[in-house]
């Protein structure tokens, strides 16, 4: 009996450890958006073009999903850069939690 509330304990214990920092795998939107416009901003700034942000997050994002995004940006080449919406489809693809 002591041994099966010493699992359960145990497994509780991991189980609030592996939750507990659910927060650090996601920005907000407003970090999310910030990220984005920041790196527009630089793209237009290097290809000599200015755009409006066509995405806009609405909720949390992963951050890798937001990393893989910005990243995707930044290696988009002038020469695609240059049309009336530029955004890489990996930005358009990004899942968000409310």
């Amino acid at each position: 009996m002591i041994f099966t509330r010493l699992i359960f304990l145990f497994f509780f214990a991991i189980f609030f450890r592996c939750v507990e920092g659910k927060d650090d795998i996601f920005y907000s939107a407003a970090e999310a958006n910030s990220k984005v416009f920041q790196t527009y901003t630089i793209k237009d700034v290097s290809c000599g073009k200015l755009h409006n942000v066509k995405t806009i997050l609405i909720g949390r994002v992963k951050v890798s999903s937001l990393e893989g995004c910005l990243r995707a940006i930044e290696l988009t080449p002038c020469e695609a850069w240059q049309v009336d919406d530029p955004t890489p489809q990996r930005c358009k693809s990004i899942n968000y939690i409310f």
